[in-house]
Parts: C-alpha cells; structure tokens; sequence
C-alpha cells in the first residue's frame, strides 16, 4: 500500500467522521470526531489499585512493607544475599524495570522519590497478580487480603512450586473461610521461617482474626 492510497483512506475516515447536525435555528454546526484512538499498552500495572480493592497504596500498606522488608536509600544484600534497595526492590530480578523506573538499572542509592516510585510499581504488581490469580480474594476482609499483598510483594506470585501460590493446601483454607487453619499453614512453613518471627506472627495473627 502506497502514500498516496494512505493518504486516501486517512481523508475517507476523515470524512466518515463528520457528523452535521441542524440545531433549532437551522444553523449547521460541524462536529468533527475522530473515530481512531491510539491505545498506549504497557506491561507495566496501572493505577494505584486493582478493581474492587481500593486500598493500595495506603499509608498503613506502606508503613508496614517498610518495617517488614526494610527502608534502605543504598544498595544492600538482603538475608539471601539478594541486592536489595529501597522497601525490599530486587535489583537482581528487576534489572530492566529499575531502569525503566527511575533511569538507572543498577543505583548504589537512590533519594526517597525514587524510593516511592519502586514502592508503588510493586505494591500494584503486588496487587494486580493476586486478583488475577486468585480472584477470589477480592471477597476476603480487607486484612487478610493486605497480608496476601505484602506476601505477593515479599515472594512474589510464583506457581505451584514457589511463591505465594505454592501454599495450594493454605488458601484453599483460605477461599473456605478458615482463617485460623490457613493462619497455622501460613505459621508452619518456610516463608514463615525465613521472614523470622516478629512479622510471621503479626501477619498470621491478622490472618487468624479474620479482621
């Protein structure tokens, strides 16, 4: 297809677009709309907050990501040894998207704006992969469904081997409505082991309380 047939069919949807309406004076008045849009994709979660949540992003959400994961301006290794920065980014798995974010894919530090940006990327990501995953969450209290965001946000999403669906038996509990069940699976296993004692039990206590 040439320039020039381009050219056309842009002037026929152009024309096509013209909508002429005659108003009570019988004046004409032109209207023209145009009827193609650009849509701007990205892989990237939009939005502070998944439909039906409403809270992401909260003051409390952070607050405790902060006291939980860490708040560091520089680069450190986290209990794995993971380069780590800001409120638990992983800069070893999120290389691209560090540059992508903040303009730099591997910062020694960062200022707290920058801090903020990283925060809010994966606490929507946090979010948004665990209403895709398990829809069902959405009708969970509002406190149990922060701690499966913060656990997304700490483990990630992951499968049926790793990450937060990997506890299959524990929110199935969960889909059930037995939060003191699912809290003492939460309790007894490795994440609860390796996030070390004061944030498995605040965590599964919230979880337990149903609240």
């Amino acid at each position: 297809m040439n320039q020039t047939t381009n050219l056309l069919l842009i002037i026929m949807l152009l024309l096509l677009s013209l909508v002429v309406d005659t108003n009570s004076t019988g004046n004409v008045k032109a209207n023209l709309s145009f009827m193609v849009s650009a849509k701007l994709t990205t892989t990237e979660p939009q939005g502070r907050f998944v439909s039906g949540a409403g809270y992401i992003g909260t003051g409390s959400m952070k607050s405790l990501l902060s006291k939980y994961e860490g708040y560091r301006n520089c680069k450190y290794s986290d209990t794995k040894g993971i380069s780590t920065i800001g409120i638990g980014w992983n800069l070893e798995s999120n290389s691209g998207t560090t540059g992508r974010l903040i303009g730099i894919n591997w910062p020694n530090c960062i200022n707290d704006g920058q801090v903020n940006t990283l925060y809010e990327y994966s606490v929507r990501r946090a979010a948004n992969e665990l209403y895709d995953y398990l829809p069902w969450s959405r009708n969970l209290p509002k406190g149990v469904r922060d701690v499966l965001v913060r656990m997304s946000f700490n483990m990630g999403i992951g499968n049926s081997s790793r990450g937060l669906l990997s506890f299959k038996n524990t929110l199935e509990l969960l889909r059930q409505g037995d939060y003191r069940g699912a809290a003492d699976g939460f309790r007894n296993s490795q994440w609860c082991r390796d996030v070390r004692t004061t944030r498995c039990t605040e965590e599964t206590a919230r979880i337990a309380r149903g609240e």
